[in-house]
């Protein structure tokens, strides 16, 4: 999320009335029927009024938004909430440790995650960038919000996991991705126990999911990219190993494809990471989807994925990128796609393009792009201001034109609206970059076969962003289908649908790419 400018810090009482009002709300926004999003998802809107100490004024209603609570490393007792609060003006870092409540406000785009209080409870580790590019475990002060010290720092990416033993109070690994989830030791016992581990369940990725009271009886997980994996009871005192049961047995893991981690550089020298899943027996100049991710500001990550699988059993090469915007690469790749939609992060895709056909993995005339959400409009703004790199594209939940997304944006996203003109632009003051990163309104220049997936009670992405594409088609005579569910949000959740889009998108690419193949 990006943070406006401001400085200042603030120390207030708690009203215990206010953090119990602050529990119940959140409790009840979670009563949500099954298939309806909730009215601000994943975190609880509370109405804050402050004042301002570094400007001595106030500064009006903002809104704070809740993740989650700090527990007491010792008894489980509640110590804390951590959240970010959004004002008229600013960013805030929030933590309520005790009876206090104390914030920064941060220079733009610095960002604070705090993870639990040390064994003293005292003093707090967290995820912070402040004053680095990319996050770092550090360990801070509550009383004074100053960073003590660092714990774990990576040079490329940014890291933001930690783990710790009760039993023991004492940290035992940091943990990161890179091109896939990794972690750090600092505790010789978590090692050895990893080690024989790997040892006992090799190939496979190893991750620990829950433990009893005497840290003695582990739930592990095992999986890889090729399965969902098992999951297994190990005893570490005896070494003993059980396997309690696979997650999907009904998948051989030998008859699926490995995904292999790439790296390209963008046309203005940036270096994107992504991943290449190959069909089974590999191949060269095969039909390619392009595979660009939604958000935009998450990212791919390296692991079983069943769209991958489903495309490789269909004979494609598939070519995921995190094109710059990505998370976890650190601020300065996150800014860079700062206005850039349709401009420089379309370029990544692009590059991407050209990569896969450089190295002789696609075939140039075999092209197809895929993808959902901002996915959507990446394969919209392909089929539009690259239209000569594809055969087809698959648009899925899309947005199509960045005025209207922005004008029907849903009400929990409201508080954000100004972080949203900053990172996507303002319908006023850009006007002109907007229009130009609309798909929508240049159609005419798509001349590729195009299927569009849309939930008609899409919230997200409202479902005039598909009409007016599909409407913008129909008047050309370019080849659109169009798959609408009346029961859907943003993306299929209902079995049937599920099934009728990846079928519908199974006969739409065997059309376009694999008819006029090379024998």
């Amino acid at each position: 999320m990006i943070m406006p400018r401001a400085s200042g810090q603030l120390l207030l009482p708690v009203n215990p009335l206010f953090v119990a009002l602050t529990l119940l709300l959140a409790f009840a926004l979670n009563l949500v029927p099954l298939g309806r999003e909730p009215l601000m998802p994943d975190f609880v809107a509370l109405v804050l009024v402050f004042w301002n100490v570094h400007q001595s004024r106030r500064v009006g209603v903002g809104l704070a938004f809740m993740f989650g609570l700090m527990m007491d490393v010792h008894d489980g007792a509640v110590l804390g909430q951590h959240a970010l609060a959004y004002t008229l003006l600013s960013f805030f870092a929030i933590t309520i440790h005790r009876r206090l409540l104390w914030f920064t406000v941060p220079s733009q785009a610095v960002q604070i995650l705090p993870l639990f209080f040390d064994f003293d409870d005292k003093r707090l580790f967290a995820a912070s960038n402040i004053n680095r590019d990319k996050s770092a475990i550090v360990l801070l002060d509550p009383a004074t919000a100053k960073e003590e010290r660092v714990v774990f720092q990576h040079p490329d990416v940014d890291v933001s996991g930690l783990a710790w033993s009760r039993k023991r109070k004492v940290l035992t690994e940091v943990q990161f991705v890179t091109w896939k989830s990794e972690r750090r030791f600092l505790d010789a016992q978590a090692q050895a126990m990893q080690d024989d581990l790997e040892t006992l369940l090799p190939g496979y990725e190893i991750d620990l999911q829950s433990h009893d009271k005497d840290e003695s009886i582990f739930v592990v997980a095992a999986w890889n990219d090729r399965t969902q994996g098992a999951r297994y009871l190990y005893e570490a005192t005896t070494k003993k190993l059980t396997k309690l049961a696979e997650i999907a047995p009904w998948l051989d893991e030998k008859q699926l494809v490995e995904v292999r981690p790439i790296t390209y550089e963008a046309r203005d020298g940036l270096t994107i990471h992504g991943y290449l899943t190959l069909p089974r027996g590999g191949g060269k100049n095969l039909p390619l989807i392009v595979h660009p991710h939604g958000g935009p500001w998450l990212r791919d990550v390296w692991g079983y994925n069943p769209e991958l699988q489903f495309f490789a059993s269909r004979g494609y090469a598939v070519l995921q990128m995190n094109f710059r915007g990505s998370i976890g690469y650190g601020r300065t790749f996150w800014e860079a796609s700062f206005k850039q939609w349709g401009k420089k992060m379309q370029d990544d895709v692009s590059d991407a393009v050209h990569y896969a056909i450089k190295q002789g993995i696609a075939d140039r005339k075999r092209v197809a792009i895929y993808g959902g959400s901002y996915g959507g409009y990446a394969t919209l703004a392909g089929l539009t201001f690259t239209p000569e790199l594809y055969a087809c594209g698959v648009d899925y939940v899309g947005v199509s034109n960045l005025f209207t997304f922005i004008k029907t944006i849903p009400p929990y996203w409201k508080p954000m609206l100004d972080m949203m003109y900053e990172m996507i632009g303002d319908p006023e003051k850009d006007k002109t970059l907007l229009a130009e990163a609309s798909p929508a309104l240049h159609a005419d220049q798509i001349r590729a076969p195009l299927l569009i997936a849309q939930g008609a009670q899409d919230p997200r992405v409202n479902i005039e962003e598909s009409n007016q594409m599909v409407a913008a088609l129909n008047t050309r005579g370019v080849d659109v289908e169009y798959l609408v569910k009346e029961n859907e949000g943003h993306g299929f959740q209902n079995e049937e649908n599920r099934f009728e889009f990846y079928e519908a998108m199974e006969r739409f690419l065997e059309k376009h790419l694999h008819q006029g193949a090379p024998v």
